[in-house]
């Protein structure tokens, strides 16, 4: 067997489900605080725009998860590809959303975009720490030294 086709059968390596679970508890926690500091400052509407910016951006993460998810599985060329396609649509869609939708006045304020900078700022940091942590296999195979070794 040629080391892709072992390379393209182990997968990734990568625990998409521990990054799943990992965002989806500090991004609850951020969005508790959230809430309440929203409630505070601007009322229910605060409370109630902060949770549907935090709740469409989550929505997009996991949208993300579910696609890399099943697509990995064939490979990780068709996971970048569909993370690329799912990526134009899931903006066009938002953008749609956040422009067209005629959303209720009570949550068109600076609540809703803080939810969302909240949201996506504990997803990225989450997911890059929870990435760093993890043991992922690298060959560096710059001067052609491995193919050397795998002749003799």
């Amino acid at each position: 067997m040629s080391v892709s086709g072992s390379a393209a059968s182990i997968g990734s390596g990568i625990s998409w489900k521990n990054i799943f679970l990992n965002v989806s508890k500090y991004l609850g926690a951020v969005t508790l605080l959230g809430l309440a500091i929203g409630g505070v400052t601007r009322g229910y509407e605060g409370s109630l725009a902060f949770l549907a910016g935090s709740l469409l951006i989550y929505l997009c993460f996991s949208i993300g998860i579910v696609v890399v998810s099943i697509t990995e599985r064939r490979s990780m060329a068709n996971a970048a590809r569909a993370l690329v396609a799912t990526y134009v649509v899931k903006v066009f869609v938002l953008g749609i959303a956040l422009l067209g939708f005629s959303w209720p006045s009570a949550i068109k304020n600076g609540w809703m975009l803080a939810g969302a900078i909240c949201a996506v700022t504990v997803w990225l940091v989450v997911e890059m720490i929870t990435i760093m942590k993890m043991r992922i296999l690298y060959f560096d195979d710059h001067d052609g030294s491995a193919a050397k070794h795998l002749g003799d």
